[in-house]
């Protein structure tokens, strides 16, 4: 009886899924790569040969993705991250759908029964992958995990809640549960002792089928780029000069791995094939592991009741514990765990301490200090071990001219009130385009965005011939070019009010006009000092700056309605 009870269809599915769930988890047992790790070249020779890597080049099987991560270690990595997941909706959906089922089945007939089955119908007729998209993103799915298991039972439990209801109604009116009642059990005593065992067989089958029902989802939600866990942008130029970028997933997770080869089935079609294949193999597995149970139900009745009890229920939520235990976070989170236990902190604190010595004298591009610096971080680059370019060094010289300062900047106000402030603290120099260096001396005039056009102008009412004008933003054009033809003789920018106060970023551009004006940029605290003699402040003057910018923009609006 046994024998033919155990189908072809059991066996082959019982050792699909096992086999799936064995190789997950004992993964870091079978190999030590990190599944997270890129390799952004490979040179040979003298060739250098960016990733994807073809299946069975450079020690990759079965290849790699296109951030030179082996897809074959992904795959074992992700079968614990992918099927965590799918029994994580696989519970949610169980318990909400007979949970449900369960009460319509036991009401039949009633107000309980009508809504319940209407809910059924209503969520049955909704496109599961469509809803599933609706409800991660209004789970945010920014959220990870919770969002897609939340989605995913939301747009599924109904199949289990029609089986239950549909089992629970042919089970009323059975002779044990008349019996039940009139020994005067209670009907929960009644559901959960005479009812829910001889629901077993049917919730098993309907698992089995549901989890290759989840695992498709996750494919097509994967092929449409809506994966667990974040990515990354890389340069597909890898000497950082342009080209373009592209996004790179960073999970370890089957449906993130099809997502990232995606659009590249034609040029690299395994890394899409490779986890389409181990997602088409689980499904598989589940849908035969499913009709294999059903026959095993039919063709020899077992006694579910005692499996039923509170020790399965805990031994059932430790195994599901212990898979998210033992499954890194989804995303490089887990992969990060071992290196920062091996972070040296007295070691980084050297480093940081010979890279910023004042004998390196601020590692200015082309200095001495520089070139030792750099020569430094070689040195340590070859003792770990990292692989250098082709010609056998660290370094690739590109050639690009910057803005060197021969004398330290100064910023002085002169009358009775005289008063000098300090360089990279108070102010600090801007410098390309029109913007350079030199002297100038005036009296300083506030041009708010220091915009000119015909329809609207900061420089009305403002005198900026002979002086130095102050520019409090925000911004258009080009302000300099301006208040050079206004006769300005030099210019002063504010700080943006958000910005950290003393604080203020040095940014050299080397390309400088033909025609310029010595500029800075000061504090706002700065700014607040020079016009204090006018009762004003810069965040009451940028205040009427944005009220006429506005009244500006309406002004056309107004005339087109007349």
């Amino acid at each position: 009886m046994i024998r033919r009870a155990i189908t072809w269809q059991l066996v082959v599915g019982l050792l699909i899924v096992m086999g799936w769930l064995v190789l997950g988890l004992a993964a870091p047992l079978l190999t030590s790569v990190d599944p997270l790790k890129t390799r952004s070249f490979v040179v040979i020779g003298t060739r250098t040969i960016p990733p994807p890597f073809e299946p069975g080049q450079f020690g990759y099987p079965l290849g790699s993705d296109n951030a030179g991560r082996d897809i074959w270690v992904e795959v074992m990595f992700g079968a614990r991250a992918t099927l965590t997941i799918a029994f994580a909706v696989l519970l949610a959906r169980l318990v909400t759908g007979t949970t449900l089922g369960a009460v319509a089945g036991w009401f039949s007939g009633r107000a309980a029964d009508r809504l319940v089955s209407a809910l059924i119908d209503a969520f049955a007729a909704f496109p599961t992958i469509l809803f599933a998209l609706l409800w991660i993103f209004a789970f945010d799915i920014r959220s990870g995990l919770s969002a897609f298991v939340l989605a995913l039972a939301i747009t599924g439990w109904w199949g289990f809640g029609r089986a239950t209801r549909s089992a629970v109604v042919a089970l009323q009116g059975r002779p044990f549960l008349e019996a039940g009642r009139a020994l005067g059990l209670s009907e929960f005593a009644l559901f959960t002792r005479h009812v829910l065992p001889n629901l077993m067989p049917i919730l098993a089958v309907s698992g089995a089928l549901e989890a290759s029902a989840i695992l498709l989802a996750l494919g097509e939600l994967g092929f449409l780029g809506i994966v667990v866990g974040g990515g990354f942008s890389i340069p597909i130029d890898d000497r950082g000069l342009g080209g373009g970028s592209q996004f790179i997933f960073s999970s370890a997770e089957w449906g993130a791995i099809l997502a990232g080869g995606r659009f590249a089935v034609y040029s690299s079609a395994w890394i899409a094939l490779v986890p389409a294949a181990a997602f088409a193999s689980a499904v598989f597995g589940f849908n035969v592991l499913g009709h294999g149970l059903r026959t095993m139900f039919e063709r020899t009745p077992i006694a579910l009741g005692r499996v039923l009890s509170w020790r399965t229920l805990a031994a059932l939520a430790a195994v599901l514990v212990a898979m998210r235990v033992v499954t890194p976070m989804l995303g490089p989170a887990g992969s990060y765990v071992p290196i920062a236990r091996s972070f040296d902190a007295p070691r980084a604190a050297q480093h940081l301490a010979y890279i910023g010595d004042p004998a390196r004298e601020g590692r200015f591009s082309g200095s001495p200090g520089y070139v030792a610096a750099a020569q430094y971080v070689a040195d340590h680059f070859k003792e770990i071990g990292l692989q250098p370019l082709e010609t056998g060094s660290y370094f690739q010289s590109f050639k690009q001219s910057v803005v060197r300062i021969t004398a330290t900047p100064t910023f002085e106000t002169t009358g009775a009130e005289a008063k000098s402030f300090t360089h990279r603290v108070d102010f600090t120099e801007r410098v390309g385009g029109r913007a350079a260096g030199g002297t100038a001396e005036g009296n300083v005039v506030y041009v708010g965005g220091g915009v000119k056009t015909p329809e609207y102008s900061d420089y009305a009412g403002v005198h900026p011939e002979g002086n130095i004008v102050m520019i409090a933003g925000p911004t258009q054009g080009d302000p300099i070019d301006i208040a050079i033809r206004e006769g300005a003789r030099g210019v002063i920018f504010v700080q943006a009010s958000d910005a950290p106060v003393g604080i203020i970023k040095f940014s050299p551009i080397p390309a400088f006009e033909k025609d310029t004006l010595p500029s800075i940029v000061i504090s706002e605290a700065v700014a607040n000092e020079l016009i204090a003699a006018s009762g004003k402040q810069i965040g009451d003057l940028r205040k009427t700056l944005e009220e006429r910018q506005r009244r500006a923009r309406e002004r056309p609006s107004r005339r087109s309605t007349r």
